[in-house]
């Protein structure tokens, strides 16, 4: 039997980077915008998929042949997620998705029926690590088995090959079709964490083959972004060793040591807008004031300027630009998952950030303010409660647990203290008691024995004196 050969990891690095005959891998176009002084990532989700007018897909509404039960049950599942275009508007485009990322609308009032992808044309904002962290952590392994099980099912619809050279020339509307059906197969995986569902894959073949392909690169990009955040990240990780060194340092020693490139190139986009955020008014660096003053202080007027007589321009054209500032503003054009997890590790390192493990879940969380922080703020799956809290409960039960125990000791010693001193029970058994006595409270406090068996064996130790 041919023994089997281990993949090599630099090709593991290319492998799950690389577009594949019927996985493509740069559908989209996000544009990504990273605020340095707050530390935090804002993504504007692309939506050009979202408004390819075809009669035979986009729901029509309650017409006269499709408006029975049977296709409101069916359209009400389409619309079942975790949130909707509503949801956001309600809240004042300040909606909280999955404890820390806030989504808003790219445009006002931008509200569909219906979309492939539910977070096109939003705008997605959250902490640096926050997403790199979610896509990590969350388990994939039930939608994995199931995407895999719809690839099996599906595999038997796709005979005819596929034509790489026509791939690359396909029109929109090819494209659009593409996703659509992208959404349909996957859409169960997809939409589980940020990143899968802002930078999905265009399935050309919705099959086994392609199912197995997206598996792969989900579960290694997982894998070595783990084996990153730990060897980089984490201070207790051969501390004598790996302490001495900056945490880019650390990334330099990972990437000789498991042979990957330390260099990435990404596209970046400098534009002048007149579009006020967060970062178009911390790049441009103007005061609110003065932005305020500038807005309001307008007085139009027909007299051209000298300026505007010698190039000919409309009157009020330069006031204009003075009363409605332009801002600058620094974007990333990111089209994959693997792009985004290497912009904000890099990201990461660029801004110190610092990771501790979860005592109570194991999984690292950004450290914020107190260096000292053991537990993560973060409700886990199942839970109703922050890790945080739930540590805080447990040690307030252990210490009043421990309070118990030494409240029971401290009344049975002056009892038998007591007859010690009378005679009833000889000193020397006294203290071999006490010795017996000390041990078991300590066990007590550690929880190894009930406060009932605790108190049982100290009601037993001597019999009871006589009247």
């Amino acid at each position: 039997m041919e023994e089997k050969k281990e993949i090599p990891e630099l090709e593991k690095y290319y492998a799950v980077r690389s577009d594949y005959t019927r996985m493509y891998q740069d559908a989209y176009r996000d544009k990504v915008y990273i605020n340095e002084k707050e530390r935090t990532v804002i993504i504007e989700v692309d939506d050009i998929y979202e408004y390819y007018t075809n009669d035979d897909w986009i729901p029509q509404g309650n017409d006269d042949e499709n408006s029975g039960n049977e296709d409101d049950e069916e359209e009400s599942e389409k619309y079942d997620f975790d949130f909707s275009d509503q949801d956001i508007t309600d809240s004042n485009n300040d909606y909280l998705y999955h404890d820390v990322f806030h989504l808003s609308h790219k445009y006002p009032n931008d509200l569909h029926e219906y979309k492939i992808n539910p977070f096109a044309s939003l705008m997605v904002t959250y902490p640096v690590g926050e997403g790199l962290l979610e896509f990590c952590f969350f388990d994939f392994s039930e939608e994995i088995k199931s995407l895999r099980d719809y690839g099996t099912l599906f595999s038997a619809f796709h005979k005819d090959k596929v034509d790489d050279d026509k791939i690359k020339n396909y029109s929109h509307k090819e494209r659009f079709d593409y996703i659509s059906e992208t959404f349909l197969f996957a859409d169960d995986l997809l939409l589980k964490t940020v990143y899968t569902s802002v930078f999905p894959p265009m399935f050309i073949k919705t099959d086994e083959r392609s199912a197995a392909l997206y598996a792969f690169c989900i579960t290694e990009l997982q894998k070595e972004m783990l084996r990153r955040l730990e060897f980089v990240f984490d201070e207790e990780f051969y501390p004598d060793e790996l302490l001495k060194l900056t945490a880019h340092e650390r990334f330099a020693l990972y990437a000789r040591i498991y042979d990957i490139p330390v260099k990435s190139r990404r596209t970046e986009d400098f534009e002048i807008t007149i579009r006020m955020d967060k970062t178009a008014l911390e790049c441009s660096r103007l005061p609110m004031d003065v932005i305020i003053n500038r807005l309001q202080s307008h007085v139009p007027t027909k007299k051209k300027s000298p300026l505007e007589k010698a190039l000919g321009l409309k009157a009020d054209t330069v006031q204009m630009f003075y009363h409605v500032p332009r801002f600058m503003a620094v974007s990333y054009e990111i089209s994959s998952l693997h792009e985004m997890l290497d912009l904000e590790f890099s990201k990461m390192l660029e801004y110190g950030i610092k990771l501790h493990k979860c005592k109570n879940c194991g999984r690292y969380f950004i450290v914020k303010g107190n260096y000292n922080a053991e537990y993560c703020d973060r409700v886990r799956a199942g839970n109703s409660q922050t890790c945080q809290q739930i540590a805080a409960q447990r040690k307030y039960e252990e210490k009043l647990h421990s309070d118990q125990a030494v409240a029971l000791f401290r009344k049975y010693y002056k009892r038998y203290h007591a007859r010690s001193k009378v005679g009833t029970i000889k000193p020397d058994k006294f203290r071999k008691w006490n010795y017996q006595a000390c041990e078991k409270r300590d066990m007590c406090q550690r929880g190894e024995i009930s406060l009932d068996e605790f108190e049982e064996w100290l009601e037993g130790s001597f019999k009871n004196r006589g009247k």
